[in-house]
């Protein structure tokens, strides 16, 4: 998804349009969620730091989903005089200690005059982990669900600002009528990764056989993705090994861009990914789903199910 301090009306009415799923990343919530309530006050904070504890994300208020967790419709949205951005980033701030750093909140106006509201919180590393002041217990976001965190959760997210955190970004160029994605690996933390080892598994619909810098993963029997829903995705792997002295450690303020590769998007197709990076003192396993709407991708992370060698 693009920058959400970029997104306009026409940005939600595609997360409804495609049915996007809620996942570990993505929340929808109607706008009655947002009053000036303890409860509701105290489900903000909820949510937003879960996302914070967890690997960052985005709460939509605005949107309404179904009961298996898609995006249904735009509601009624929110009255700006009784709550606004400013609002919004008083209850969090006040009620969630530490403060959330990097927090982004973006008021998306519909027609009429109300409005819907992004919040969008990165991983928190320096900080973390963040804890609810009201009843001062640390909640994580697993999949659908905000959960309060266990000791050991608690003390590994104490731990985070002492190792990298690692995570791929996908990205979409036109250029003459050729469809290009690129792949970005992103450290979330202080620490520098200094050695790290990527396996990225693609949909073979992309028509990506070949990745500059990869090597093509050998397998006796055909792969194939997976990721909860419709069948699974002939695939194929690749794997980089990233480290000194031919690249510079992954440090948080520079991005590495791993690639840039033709390949075959065709509008609101579901493309299947998944991918593993480890580096010393981190490991983490997604999978998702890219897809092309308009101009623009849009990523949904789903359950993390591994590549497997089972044909349809």
């Amino acid at each position: 998804m693009r920058n959400v301090h970029d997104w306009d009306i026409t940005d939600l009415e595609t997360l409804c349009r495609i049915k996007a799923e809620e996942n570990s990343g993505l929340e929808f919530k109607q706008s009655a969620a947002l009053k000036a309530t303890d409860a509701c006050k105290k489900e903000l904070c909820k949510d937003v730091s879960a996302l914070a504890n967890a690997a960052g994300g985005v709460v939509v208020y605005g949107i309404a989903e179904t009961p298996s967790g898609q995006a249904d419709y735009i509601d009624d949205g929110s009255d700006p005089s009784e709550i606004g951005v400013d609002w919004i980033d008083q209850v969090l701030t006040s009620g969630i200690e530490p403060k959330i750093a990097g927090l982004k909140i973006v008021a998306i106006t519909k027609p009429g005059g109300n409005c819907c509201f992004v919040v969008e919180a990165h991983q928190a590393t320096v900080f973390a982990p963040h804890q609810v002041r009201s009843d001062r217990k640390y909640y994580k976001r697993t999949n659908r669900r905000v959960e309060a965190m266990l000791d050991y959760e608690i003390r590994d997210l104490l731990r985070r600002a002492t190792a990298p955190s690692l995570s791929l970004s996908f990205d979409l160029s036109i250029n003459s009528g050729n469809t290009r994605l690129a792949c970005t690996i992103v450290n979330g933390s202080p620490e520098p990764a200094m050695y790290t080892v990527v396996l990225l598994t693609l949909a073979k619909a992309l028509g990506i056989s070949r990745l500059e810098g990869f090597a093509a993963m050998e397998t006796k029997e055909d792969v194939f993705l997976s990721n909860g829903s419709g069948a699974p995705s002939p695939a194929t792997q690749f794997v980089i090994k990233l480290g000194p002295p031919n690249h510079f450690p992954i440090f948080r303020e520079l991005a590495w861009k791993l690639f840039e590769q033709d390949a075959t998007l065709s509008h609101q197709e579901l493309y299947k990914f998944h991918y593993q990076i480890a580096c010393p003192g981190f490991i983490v396993t997604k999978s998702g789903t890219i897809s092309r709407v308009d101009d623009r991708l849009v990523i949904n992370e789903a359950s993390h199910e591994p590549p497997n060698t089972a044909a349809p």
